[in-house]
């Protein structure tokens, strides 16, 4: 296995799985719709927490992944960063491809994570990516408490990654 897909697969072990989102989209002219999942995770981190949104696309091609890359990874978050909702920003990039879907992650640092974590998603970050993208982001289904602890790592060890 190489080293981004370890590093990948021990940091997704730390996060919680907190929802679960589907979305739509279409990034290239002339292409169709597709789906995608949106996974919703955090994890504490020294003095703070961060905040996983994770994009998981429906793909089967380079090309869509390519426009999927560059869709996301030329991202401008500023604002969102003057509302102060965030403390940091922290890899906006990472980005995995397969031969069935393609995978890219936004990690939001937080001093002091916001209490309402629903409302976070519906009242900025959901508006946020759907105004920025062709995206058509479906309702968040949140998991109870401890629900997704620890799933990816329940996942690997099923895998045996």
């Amino acid at each position: 296995m190489n080293r981004d897909k370890e590093h990948l697969i021990k940091q997704k072990c730390r996060e919680n799985v907190i929802g679960f989102a589907p979305f739509r989209y279409k990034f290239s002219k002339g292409s169709a719709v597709r789906e995608g999942l949106l996974n919703i995770g955090k994890f504490k981190e020294d003095n703070g927490e961060n905040l996983v949104l994770t994009f998981i696309f429906d793909s089967d091609n380079l090309k869509t992944d390519s426009d999927i890359h560059n869709r996301l990874s030329h991202l401008k978050f500023d604002p969102i960063m003057k509302k102060g909702l965030l403390t940091a920003l922290r890899n906006s990039a990472e980005f995995e491809e397969n031969e069935n879907f393609a995978m890219h992650e936004f990690n939001f640092y937080f001093d002091k994570m916001p209490a309402n974590l629903e409302k976070l998603m519906n009242a900025t970050m959901t508006p946020f990516f759907m105004e920025h993208l062709p995206i058509k982001i479906g309702k968040v289904e949140w998991m109870k408490d401890d629900e997704g602890l620890n799933f990816f790592c329940i996942l690997k060890s099923k895998l045996n990654l």
